[in-house]
């Protein structure tokens, strides 16, 4: 989300300051292959979905979030979903 937000957009949201955020890939498998050119290896990648995480501070938006993730996670849209954790390993 914070990607395609403008900067000012997030400091309002988050009532505090916020950073220019960069990526240098521009998907997960990207990301992967960038990584296994380096010598890495994939072991596991999973995918969820917490859109309530980022805006629990609003409570009407978070009960949408809520139901927005709970149907996510379950159907497995990688699209949808923000939160990405991948295990990476060393080769022998």
């Amino acid at each position: 989300m914070a990607k395609r937000t403008p900067l000012w957009f997030q400091k309002m949201v988050r009532r505090t300051d916020a950073w220019e955020t960069v990526y240098s890939n521009n998907n997960i498998p990207e990301l992967i292959e960038i990584i296994n050119v380096n010598g890495l290896i994939v072991q596991d990648a999973k995918y969820w979905s917490y859109t309530e995480g980022y805006i629990r501070r609003y409570p009407l938006v978070s009960a949408f979030s809520r139901l927005f993730d709970r149907f996510v996670s379950p159907s497995h849209i990688k699209q949808l979903m923000g939160n990405v954790w991948i295990t990476f390993k060393k080769p022998k």
